[in-house]
């Protein structure tokens, strides 16, 4: 059970913790494919960090353009870009 609450601490899913649970049991397995395995998590980690940051990042945009607590809902910055990402996103969508 340690084994598991740990994995989940380090962010693999059950699923991958069932994998590392089979890697643990081959015979085969060496240390190295458990490296291999925490690589790819540290890399898939990193890059959903990454993605984090530039919503947090396009939230602070948003916020600061928005200093205005009465704006009536239609004059609202934060629903304006809102919409014009959506336009543009699905614009550029293939």
């Amino acid at each position: 059970m340690r084994f598991i609450k740990q994995a989940q601490h380090c962010g693999f899913t059950l699923a991958e913790i069932h994998a590392l649970l089979d890697l643990r049991a081959t015979d085969a397995a060496c240390c190295g494919d458990m490296r291999k395995r925490a690589i790819e998590k540290k890399l898939q980690l990193e890059s959903r960090i990454k993605a984090l940051k530039a919503m947090s990042d396009a939230l602070d945009r948003l916020i600061a353009d928005c200093n205005q607590d009465r704006y009536p809902l239609d004059a609202c910055p934060i629903l304006a870009a809102l919409e014009g990402a959506e336009l543009t996103a699905s614009k550029g969508a293939p």
